[in-house]
């Protein structure tokens, strides 16, 4: 009991000190606890949906199929089901310049065993003959609709209109993006929608054939087992694409986006925990230090060293437990507000926010963990100590001229105060570098946190000024000569100038790894599309051979000289190409060759599927209308609209980068308050004998103040090349198919950064100095017993 009252009464007198540890180690259990949770969440909102509504296996995307040859690919071994379906996008026409698009899917009424089946969160059924439609439910909320509203539909250049009889969300558009471009999606101008397949197919004229099939497979069959001989069946009705669900657009956002949780998860929660343990070791070994006299009178009295050391592993033990109880109730209550966040982007009938305490449990013990063992590595000395030992003062440091008091121009040129404090630092080895990485690790995550815009500009913003240089995007409904393209195009008034190009959906294999990915075959005098080197240079594409985005190429542990097997629906055989090159991608996961090159190498030439625009901008509109009325138009791309798209959206979340700033703020301050709280615990004798030979508060803060912006100075130097790293090692951990993180921080989250450290100096010097001001001289200097 005499214990239990020492222990608390020492930490309520440095309960500022407990508390900015229990804050650091809170801060990393609340990243475990939020992100777990959110994970959870995800996933069994994710294999919920799947099985209840039959997510296909695989996907298949062809030209033009019989839907009476559908029956056909169930006779391959493995394949359980498949069921063919019409897909297209079509426009909307609503009121304004934006374009706005819905990809409208059959649906088959009185199938009832439907792969990808639908779920009607609002509204009524289909009917055969009737022009009812369903809508996707996010694109449904951001435009404001109601049940029974109509709506019109832009398709082949004639306007249909359809009464709206639900909203509605798909397992396979979980994550509704309109193509491997779109970074996120857009629902008030993109989403899904579903018509009964009779209306379909007159409305795109194109009666009992399917250009999209839907596979389930037997149980204990994968996609190797069956991939080659769908390909070979499905070769001959013109296959675009073939892939699993591993693979497939909507899916493969999802996992990347767990695998990002996850990571976050595993590594966040540890550096904080790291750090706060390294703190409380700090803490704990000064605290014994200075209570040697303590210990030695406990062990007089009868303590045996087990009591004395559980009593001093008690402190860590309380911060632990504290630690990780608030850290699991703030991560609890965080994970609510990531799983509200989350169903901003993500589509399922509902995301539970399951309040389970697993997390916190879990958190609770790799506090208590961490806790002891930073408590034993720091107390386990004194059970060397016998009470004679333990009673007699320390032994005094043997003190020597230092480097730098042998550097004359920068000696002479320091105060009084400022000798001594360099002499204190010189010989305060530990304490020294203790402020030091705690200002470091302070400066780093808050460099890393204010550098989110410049990852946003850098991904994004850049892709549009330096990359696409055009003002409109066509995109066609296939294969179409590339001179048919550009008269087409060079008709329309306002139209400048036009570049065609052709891209190439492709299987590419080095080894035991394969991607599925697009090749841009692009002409080597192309003005509208940049291909951009490391170095922000434009690559020279008159080269034959094959160039891969940065990110897909480490995937694949690809290098410049490997050549690859590429599969394309293009050539009946698969074609080998030599990697020539190796360029940075931040969206997408693209190859790039010259369109010589690639028309060589599969055979088909002078086409196009893609054309790229410069036009007067008061035509656009017109330009754009005119086009939504052409037979072989599919989609169509006003870069100034999808910019501002993307604008919008960002602005709209970015509160999480205030977010990573603020946390980042909190911790920091907390790491250098403690360092100076225990710097001034250690030397409290030492400032009070200033005091006493006559220095004023003021004098003795300026030794103090002089130590902490030296040791501030050097943790920025130090910080730099940190952050930097740490930047490289979330750009590694956060490189997938779909987007690549850059490593490059901006100039303005290192000027904030700094600014920042500096605030947390000089707020710890304030409270330097009113400690400064309520020291007990006389009691302070007694002679210990």
């Amino acid at each position: 009991m005499i214990l239990l009252r020492k222990m608390l009464r020492d930490m309520l007198e440095n309960k500022l000190a407990y508390l900015a540890c229990i804050i650091v180690m809170s801060m990393g259990l609340m990243t475990y606890s939020a992100m777990s949770i959110v994970m959870v969440n995800l996933n069994n909102a994710r294999d919920t949906f799947y099985e209840d509504y039959n997510i296909a296996d695989a996907f298949a995307n062809v030209q033009s199929m019989p839907l009476n040859r559908i029956d056909d690919l169930e006779s391959i071994p493995g394949i359980k089901s498949a069921r063919g379906i019409l897909k297209q996008d079509v426009r909307v026409d609503f009121e304004g310049d934006e374009n706005v698009y819905l990809r409208l899917n059959t649906y088959a009424i009185d199938d009832s065993a439907r792969i990808n089946d639908v779920y009607l969160s609002e509204g009524y059924e289909l009917d055969e003959n009737s022009l009812l439609i369903w809508i996707g439910d996010k694109f449904f909320d951001e435009n404001g609709l109601q049940i029974d509203d109509t709506i019109d539909l832009v398709v082949n250049g004639k306007v249909t209109t359809f009464t709206i009889a639900g909203r509605v969300l798909s397992p396979e558009y979980v994550y509704v993006t309109r193509n491997s471009y779109d970074f996120m999606p857009s629902p008030k101008t993109f989403d899904i929608a579903y018509i009964s397949k009779p209306v379909m197919e007159k409305l795109v004229g194109r009666s009992n054939e399917v250009n999209y099939i839907n596979l389930t497979f037997e149980d204990g069959t994968v996609y190797d087992d069956v991939r080659e001989q769908l390909k070979s069946n499905l070769k001959s009705y013109g296959l675009i694409s073939l892939t699993d669900l591993e693979h497939q657009s909507s899916n493969a956002f999802l996992k990347e986006e767990l695998k990002g949780l996850e990571s976050m998860a595993k590594s966040m929660p540890f550096l904080f925990l790291g750090i706060s343990s390294f703190i409380l070791y700090i803490m704990l070994k000064r605290l014994t230090e200075t209570q040697r006299g303590q210990i030695g009178i406990l062990k007089a009295l009868g303590y045996h060293n087990y009591e004395v050391q559980a009593h001093y592993l008690s402190y860590a033990l309380v911060i632990g437990i504290i630690g990780g109880i608030t850290g699991g109730i703030l991560g609890t209550q965080l994970s609510v507000f990531y799983t509200e966040t989350y169903k901003e982007f993500f589509s399922f009938p509902d995301i539970e926010n399951a309040f389970t305490y697993k997390f916190t449990f879990y958190g609770l013990m790799i506090s208590v963990v961490f806790s002891l063992f930073a408590g034993y590595q720091g107390t386990k000395k004194i059970l060397r100590l016998t009470p004679s030992m333990a009673m007699s003062p320390k032994a005094p440091k043997i003190a020597k001229r230092s480097v730098l008091e042998g550097i004359k121009p920068f000696w002479n040129s320091l105060t009084m105060q400022g000798k001594m404090a360099v002499r204190n630092l010189v010989r305060s080895k530990g304490r020294s570098i203790f402020t030091v990485l705690g200002l470091l690790f302070a400066f780093s995550i808050m460099v890393v946190a204010w550098s989110y815009d410049t990852l946003i500009d850098t991904m994004i913003f850049d892709q549009f000024d330096k990359v696409q240089l055009y003002d409109m995007k066509v995109t066609f409904k296939g294969l179409i000569p590339a001179k048919e393209a550009q008269s087409l195009l060079y008709n329309l008034e306002g139209v400048s100038y036009v570049e065609t190009m052709v891209e190439v959906p492709v299987q590419i294999k080095k080894g035991i790894y394969e991607k599925n990915t697009i090749i841009m075959g692009l002409s080597d005098d192309i003005e509208l599309y940049r291909v951009l080197d490391a170095d922000q240079r434009t690559v020279d594409l008159s080269e034959d051979g094959l160039y891969l985005s940065e990110n897909l190429a480490v995937q694949m542990d690809v290098d410049v000289g490997d050549i690859l097997r590429v599969e394309t629906p293009f050539v009946d055989d698969y074609i080998t190409m030599e990697v020539i090159g190796i360029i940075p991608q931040y969206i997408g996961s693209n190859g790039y060759a010259n369109m010589q090159y690639l028309e060589a190498k599969t055979g088909y030439e002078n086409v196009a599927t893609t054309a790229y625009l410069k036009v007067s901008p008061e035509k656009s509109d017109a330009i754009r209308h005119e086009l939504e009325d052409a037979e072989n138009v599919g989609t169509i791309e006003v870069e100034a609209q999808t910019l501002k798209k993307y604008r919008d959206l960002l602005d709209s979340y970015g509160y999480m980068s205030y977010i990573m700033a603020m946390i980042s703020i909190v911790v920091g301050f907390a790491i250098v308050y403690n360092s100076s709280v225990i710097s001034l615990s250690e030397r409290q004798r030492e400032l009070a004998s200033l005091r006493v030979l006559g220095m004023s508060i003021d004098e003795v803060l300026q030794i103090v103040s002089f130590e902490q912006w030296i040791l501030g100075f050097v943790a920025i130097i130090l910080g730099i090349p940190t952050a930097i790293l740490m930047m490289q090692g979330m750009s590694s951990a956060y490189q997938t198919d779909i987007y690549a993180m850059p490593s490059s921080i901006g100039n303005f989250a290192f000027v904030l950064s700094v600014l920042g450290t500096a605030l947390f100096i000089w707020l710890s010097q304030l409270n330097v100095k009113r400690k400064i001001k309520r020291l007990d001289i006389v009691e302070v200097l007694k002679e210990r017993e």
